[in-house]
C-alpha cells in the first residue's frame, strides 16, 4: 500500500490563487476593450449601443401597419328605414313623371315638325343650286304633307297642327297646296309657313332675294 500525502488547506489556497485569471484551457482571457462593461465584448450588441429596431415601436411583423398601409374602413351600410324612404320617393317620381312627359311632348313634336319643314326648304334650295335648274318645295295644308321636287319622298306632319301657307300667288297649285320655288343662283319666290298649336308655334320664312331660310317662334295675335 502506497502512501499518498494529502494537500494541506493552505496548499489549496495557493493553487486557487495561481489559477485565478485563467480560463478552462489554462490561458489568460483576452482583456476587455476600453469602455466596455464586464461580460460585454466588442461583438456583443450591448457593447456597440442599442440595436435599432427594424419596425416602429409597437409594431410587430404580424400587425397590418408593418406589412403595408392599413386598409380603409368599409363604409356603413343602409338601414331598413332608409331603403323604405328611397323606395317611397321612387314610387312617387314614377307616378308624377308620365303627366310631365305628356305635357312636354306636344311642344317637342311641334318644334320637330317645324325643323323638318325648314330642312325640306333647304334641301330644295340645294337641289336647285346643284342641278342648275329650278326646284320647288310643295306643301299640302289639307293633306298635311310636303315634298321636294326631284324624286324625294313625301313627309307627313302631325294631324293636330294648324298649318298656314303664305307664298307667291303664281306658286299656288290648288286652294290648299302651294310651294316655294328656288332658282340656280340660290334666290327664291319667297314665302312663309306657319305651324301652330293653341295659338303658339313656329314660323319658317324664306327670303326671296337670297333664298335664306329662318325658323322662329310665333304667338297668335
Amino acid at each position: 500500500m502506497t502512501y499518498q500525502p494529502r494537500a494541506t488547506p493552505w496548499e489549496y489556497e495557493d493553487v486557487v490563487t495561481a489559477l485565478k485569471g485563467r480560463d478552462i484551457d489554462g490561458h489568460r482571457p483576452m482583456s476587455r476593450p476600453f469602455g466596455t462593461q464586464p461580460g460585454n465584448t466588442a461583438s456583443s450588441p450591448s457593447a456597440l449601443g442599442p440595436r435599432p429596431s427594424p419596425l416602429p415601436p409597437g409594431n410587430t411583423a404580424s400587425s397590418p401597419s408593418a406589412l403595408g398601409p392599413r386598409p380603409f374602413p368599409l363604409p356603413p351600410g343602409f338601414t331598413l328605414l332608409e331603403l323604405m324612404v328611397v323606395l317611397a320617393l321612387a314610387t312617387l317620381l314614377l307616378a308624377l313623371a308620365p303627366p310631365l312627359i305628356t305635357s312636354a311632348m306636344p311642344g317637342v313634336e311641334l318644334k320637330a315638325a317645324a325643323r323638318r319643314v325648314a330642312a325640306g326648304l333647304r334641301l330644295a334650295r340645294e337641289q336647285a343650286i346643284r342641278s342648275g335648274s329650278d326646284a320647288s318645295f310643295i306643301l299640302d295644308v289639307e293633306a298635311r304633307e310636303f315634298e321636294v321636287e326631284g324624286g324625294y319622298r313625301v313627309s307627313r306632319l302631325p294631324e293636330d297642327l294648324e298649318l298656314k301657307l303664305e307664298v307667291a300667288e303664281q306658286e299656288m297649285l290648288t286652294e290648299h297646296a302651294g310651294g316655294v320655288r328656288f332658282f340656280p343662283d340660290g334666290s327664291s319666290t319667297g314665302g312663309r309657313i306657319l305651324l301652330a298649336r293653341d295659338a303658339r308655334g313656329y314660323q319658317v320664312g324664306v327670303q326671296w332675294v337670297t333664298g335664306r331660310i329662318r325658323m322662329a317662334t310665333w304667338e297668335g295675335e
